[in-house]
């Protein structure tokens, strides 16, 4: 909570001294009795105290399953949980970056009395991906304006818009990367392999009886191992990468840090080995897992901003290089482990992530979120060099997806897996 004094009576004592040097010097008692209201304004200026504020926050949200691109109505209730009025009271409701207001608006101005509560709404347009609200932030004078009270008020809220349905993203994900790892080795899997003579030893419950009642010869039933497939979402959140098409656009990490959501939510319902990497001024690793667990700790990971900042890293003294980072990565990767990178391709480094990673057996998908605007000659040069990059990957074999972050990533994903 902040306190500080306003401008507004300021020129009341400059009033004051004015008439009172003018009245002494030409000797006009006038001049001199003009100035009582100047001191009468200031003097009311430092007599009336500063608010107090104890106040509670509620926010709803109109529907429990919206879709992208769904007018969603929010409702914000605000109490006066003290004793003393609050005269003149003003809140901004903290708004996700990538909700859109529609109609209505995130502030509002109100006088509440002690135990009072005020309402206001507005509508948002929902945008694929789950959107955590920022605490709102609250304003308040005294009676004389002269005091302002800043403070902000938390509480959890959380929009969770889907795509279509997250079924055709699973369907994707088997597409890009299939099947279970097998080995070539026989083991004690579900699925049968061969039959091999019996050795002393060999577990009971894997002998062959059928065939020992008909021919009296003890075998042995091998199966092939099957491991879970393992896939590591890698979001590039380097300094270049936040970029937009336009002021009120989403930058490119948001755009990542929303398709990664919607991959997580997917390939954990199918139970798939998860891991994450965040490349940033370090690489930031999440060994892969699965389990409800496991998914809630990608999910914080995902949303601490001291791992997936929101404003891009200023310390560039400690930034790591895309190789140190890259060379960090693969120490973490286990050998056929499919990697879905995002990133917007915005430089050349961002090129030797999924080109490393693929010449050394992994499986690499990239998805770009494109926030190359075409307005002017130099952002369509930058265009044309994204476009040129995502060439060269797909020359060299690695699958891409380029998204228009204002379309839902489901939604393109559900063609993709259609084909």
């Amino acid at each position: 909570m902040r306190r500080r004094r306003t401008k507004r009576w300021a020129v009341a004592p400059i009033a004051v001294l004015i008439t009172s040097a003018v009245g002494v010097l030409f000797g006009n008692s006038t001049a001199v009795l003009l100035g009582i209201p100047a001191v009468a304004f200031a003097a009311y200026s430092h007599l009336t105290a500063p608010p107090q504020l104890s106040l509670a926050l509620e926010r709803s949200i109109e529907t429990d399953d919206p879709r992208p691109d769904e007018a969603v109505e929010i409702s914000v209730t605000l109490r006066n949980m003290g004793k003393q009025t609050v005269t003149d009271l003003r809140v901004i409701d903290g708004i996700p970056k990538l909700l859109p207001v529609r109609n209505g608006s995130a502030r509002h101005i109100a006088v509440l009395g002690p135990g009072k509560q005020t309402t206001f709404s507005y509508t948002v347009t929902g945008k694929s991906g789950v959107h955590q609200f920022e605490p709102a932030t609250v304003v308040a004078y005294n009676q004389s304006k002269s005091l302002r009270t800043t403070t902000t008020i938390t509480t959890e809220t959380e929009l969770d818009c889907r795509g279509p349905n997250q079924t055709p993203v699973a369907n994707w994900v088997t597409r890009q990367f299939p099947g279970s790892v097998r080995t070539a080795d026989s083991g004690s899997g579900t699925e049968f392999s061969k039959l091999r003579p019996y050795r002393p030893g060999d577990p009971v419950s894997r002998i062959d009886w059928k065939r020992y009642a008909r021919s009296g010869e003890l075998a042995t039933i091998s199966f092939h191992e099957d491991y879970s497939r393992t896939l590591t979402l890698c979001l590039d959140a380097r300094n270049q990468c936040y970029r937009s098409c336009g002021d009120d656009e989403p930058h490119a990490v948001l755009s990542e840090r929303s398709a990664a959501r919607t991959l997580l939510e997917s390939m954990s319902a199918s139970n798939e080995r998860i891991g994450l990497a965040v490349l940033t001024t370090d690489c930031t690793w999440v060994a892969p897992n699965t389990g409800a667990a496991h998914t809630e700790m990608i999910q914080r990971t995902l949303d601490d901003p001291a791992t997936l900042p929101l404003d891009p890293p200023t310390d560039r003294t400690t930034q790591m290089s895309v190789e140190q980072q890259l060379q960090k990565l693969r120490q973490h990767l286990d050998r056929g482990t499919g990697v879905i990178f995002l990133s917007p391709l915005l430089d050349e480094p961002a090129l030797e992530v999924p080109l490393t990673l693929e010449a050394n057996g992994h499986p690499v998908t990239v998805i770009s979120p494109d926030v190359t605007a075409r307005g002017s000659t130099g952002t369509a040069l930058a265009s044309r060099r994204r476009d040129l990059r995502i060439q060269v990957l797909r020359q060299a074999g690695v699958s891409i997806v380029d998204w228009l972050p204002k379309r839902p990533l489901a939604t393109i994903l559900q063609r993709r897996g259609a084909r």
